[in-house]
């Protein structure tokens, strides 16, 4: 089994977090095969730093157009990633030591991540795949494993909630989900976060309706 993290880093606002967020990887008690962070001019203190925490291929966006959010560029760092799976891992987001210990015996093709948000612990739930086509809210969280296999038949669209659209395209191409039934990373809520600067239920009703 490999596994490859992916990683998005845009902005100044996404590189501050990245020395912590490889503290963070660094620590995982089932280590990676590859890392790869893709950005648009990361320092070279940060990534110094992030460089003695673990090994990282680096790849510099060279002025990729994007309609809606420069996190459509993970697609770039998933096909230089070519592991068996895939965890795409928000730069402002800290994983767990444990996240990925049990993921060898998963036979799913996605692996739902339960994570902390706020100091409240959200456990990941079981999911099926009738849920995940029905599209009512979605059920699986974004730093989830999945398959890389997944991945190359639908990348992740320019779009708003890209990780649920990719979730119900996995679940139309045949793809099972299983939960780690844990909290698996911490979500950061901050101010800079695209979230904060869009219409969530216009969103959501775009999904629902593609």
């Amino acid at each position: 089994m490999t596994v490859g993290i992916c990683s998005v880093a845009y902005g100044d606002t996404y590189h501050r977090f990245l020395p912590e967020w490889s503290q963070a990887v660094a620590a995982l008690e089932t280590k990676p095969t590859r890392i790869t962070i893709i950005h648009d001019g990361v320092s070279q203190e940060i990534k110094d730093i992030v460089n003695d925490n673990i090994p990282v291929m680096w790849l510099e966006d060279r002025g990729t157009t994007y309609t809606f959010h420069p996190q459509v560029l993970i697609n770039t760092a998933i096909t230089f990633t070519k592991c068996d799976w895939i965890v795409k891992l928000d730069a402002d987001d800290l994983i767990l030591p444990h996240a990925l210990n049990g993921l060898r015996d998963v036979t799913a093709d996605v692996w739902n991540f339960g994570y902390r948000r706020n100091g409240n612990d959200v456990v990941s739930r079981s999911v099926s795949v009738d849920q995940v086509l029905q599209r009512s809210s979605n059920p699986v969280s974004s730093c989830s494993p999945f398959r890389r296999w997944l991945w190359e038949s639908n990348q992740f669209l320019d779009m708003p909630h890209c990780d649920w659209m990719f979730w119900v395209h996995a679940a139309r191409a045949g793809a099972q989900f299983s939960s780690t039934k844990r909290v698996d990373y911490i979500y950061r809520v901050h101010a800079e976060q695209i979230t904060n600067r869009i219409d969530t239920s216009a969103a959501a009703a775009r999904i629902r309706s593609l």
